[in-house]
């Protein structure tokens, strides 16, 4: 339950701001809003009993604004017990479905800071994506990272979702899981700088929940050469004429001239002199001529 307390008493020098940097035009907008009367959602605060203290763990925005219009007027809180541990682990899940949109580096110092926690040390990435609010797979990124630089120590089991110890990928499989990076994002411009939200980026940062694979080339199909290994046929002797059967006459003839040492460029020619419908025709004829025996008329209509 929400109830007003001196925001003089609030703590906000504790480290449980995630993001990167305040918005001073944010913090602007919301002064204006409550200048005008306008209620804002309680901010969410941590009492620690041993000092008497509120640490504040969401609402840096709303409390900054709330000073400059009424610091000596009490604010509207969610009050929880626990230490400053507590409020930092908190503060992680903070504005991953409400308030100022989280960049994506506010996002991977959030899982940063989560992997780094007491808490978050034991969790399987899932369990702290789901808590900072992004993706398994950055989360996954980053504490490969982490790990190979010796900031956290390699684990060989993770508390899962349900509470239950799993062994971590590393001890099913002995090669390593590809790494993802902003080089290898199609958002990352050649600018350094990424074109999701404009912010910075060096080139091997761990990939964000925002990644989007750079897609493969299409592989370029090599076309062989065109040869022309075909047996040169002698020219039949025109001085001969052609057999017909019986009494049948060819009509409406047209010459045409075609290579008699490349079937392929002889095809070409009969398509473009006698069109590709009439030539389909001939090639039907000309199959049941070769597999017909000879010694039988596979036209007798023609004689």
């Amino acid at each position: 339950m929400a109830t007003k307390i001196d925001p003089k008493r609030i703590r906000i020098d504790c480290d449980t701001q995630p993001r990167l940097e305040m918005s001073e035009a944010v913090i602007t907008e919301y002064a204006e809003a409550m200048e005008r009367g306008e209620e804002f959602p309680a901010i969410l605060v941590f009492f620690h009993e041993e000092t008497d203290e509120f640490i504040i763990a969401d609402g840096f925005h709303r409390y900054h604004a709330h000073m400059r219009v009424r610091p000596n007027d009490p604010i509207l809180a969610e009050q929880e017990l626990g230490s400053i541990e507590d409020a930092i682990w908190a503060s992680l899940a903070a504005n991953k479905s409400h308030g100022l949109q989280r960049t994506n580096a506010d996002k991977r110092n959030a899982i940063r800071r989560a992997l780094l926690h007491p808490r978050g040390c034991q969790l399987s990435n899932r369990q702290i994506a789901k808590h900072v609010g992004v993706n398994d797979k950055t989360v996954a990124a980053i504490r490969c990272e982490l790990e190979s630089g010796a900031e956290i120590p390699h684990l060989t089991s993770r508390q899962g979702l349900d509470g239950k110890e799993y062994p971590t990928a590393s001890t099913k499989q002995s090669e390593p899981q590809p790494k993802a990076y902003c080089v290898h994002c199609i958002n990352y411009s050649n600018q350094q700088t990424c074109t999701f939200d404009g912010s910075t980026q060096v080139p091997w940062t761990p990939a964000c929940d925002e990644f989007e694979p750079i897609p493969p080339e299409p592989e370029r199909r090599i076309v062989p050469p065109v040869t022309n290994d075909y047996k040169i046929i002698e020219p039949p002797d025109r001085s001969k004429k052609p057999k017909t059967s019986g009494q049948y006459k060819p009509r409406n003839t047209l010459a045409v001239d075609i290579p008699l040492d490349n079937p392929q460029l002889a095809a070409v020619e009969l398509r473009e002199s006698l069109g590709e419908e009439y030539l389909k025709q001939c090639f039907i004829s000309v199959r049941v001529l070769l597999t017909t025996d000879h010694s039988d008329d596979p036209f007798p209509n023609l004689r």
